[in-house]
């Protein structure tokens, strides 16, 4: 029945959105515990997905959808930070070179400049032409990150990258197809919600989950590195032990030596 299929819908909805609530509550525990920023812009990213479905489908105030065209503002501003995050999260993790980092952080910090711009059209009304930078702003973004991790894969084989490179190719691609099954008339809304929903959490946990790697990977490195570190001050202190002996070994008989022809 009807009422069963709501009571369903919230029950996935409510299942989804605390799975968000305690990745917020994981990543922002370990920003305070490692130090690293990183796990706060997960965080933000993720406070802002849980309000982007709440206020999309109604849990919080008047339900807007998950497109264009919007009653509010608010929502192409969400979609917009939401992509602003994402920019953030690909520039510290970083989904490009670092040894050779290229253009990319121009077109990072170009790419925040356009979301800004598109923002600023938003408050100033919402018109098609303001849906049309939305649009196109957010899919540059897209793009953007999906080329410059390909990029980065190609030239590093990391396989942080390459896992964030699958990741987000095979989540456009089922969300495409799940818009374009919602067009079509072809999907409920209700299952759209909740596909839309497990693409989100899908991302926020592999986000997390490639930090933590990340996090583990420069441990080691450090690691690695202090251990490097000690072994070149014991063989140098040996090296120093060895050429005093020596020095003395050959000192005392010449010394010696010295003494007898005087």
């Amino acid at each position: 029945s009807l009422a069963q299929q709501v009571g369903q819908q919230e029950l996935v909805s409510a299942v989804f959105m605390g799975m968000l609530l305690v990745v917020v509550i994981f990543t922002t525990a370990r920003a305070f515990i490692f130090h690293d920023k990183l796990f706060l812009t997960v965080s933000a990213y993720t406070l802002l997905t849980i309000a982007y479905h709440g206020f999309a489908w109604g849990y919080f105030g008047d339900a807007q959808g998950l497109l264009p065209p919007w009653d509010r503002p608010l929502m192409a501003v969400i979609l917009l930070l939401l992509a602003m995050a994402e920019l953030c999260y690909g520039k510290s993790f970083p989904v490009f070179s670092q040894d050779k980092p290229g253009v990319w952080p121009k077109l990072f910090n170009l790419m925040t400049a356009a979301l800004v711009f598109a923002m600023v059209t938003v408050f100033f009304g919402q018109n098609v032409v303001s849906t049309i930078i939305v649009n196109t702003t957010v899919s540059a973004t897209i793009i953007l990150l999906n080329i410059s991790a390909l990029c980065c894969f190609l030239s590093t084989y990391s396989r942080l990258i390459l896992v964030y490179l699958i990741t987000r190719t095979f989540t456009v691609l089922i969300y495409l197809v799940a818009l374009l099954a919602y067009y079509r008339d072809l999907a409920s809304p209700g299952t759209v919600n909740s596909i839309f929903m497990l693409i989100s959490c899908t991302t926020v946990l592999i986000h997390s989950a490639l930090v933590l790697a990340r996090h583990r990977q420069k441990q080691h490195q450090r690691a690695d590195e202090n251990q490097r570190i000690a072994v070149l001050g014991e063989v140098s202190r040996a090296k120093t032990d060895i050429v005093a002996r020596i020095t003395h070994d050959i000192r005392t008989p010449l010394s010696a030596m010295l003494g007898a022809s005087e």
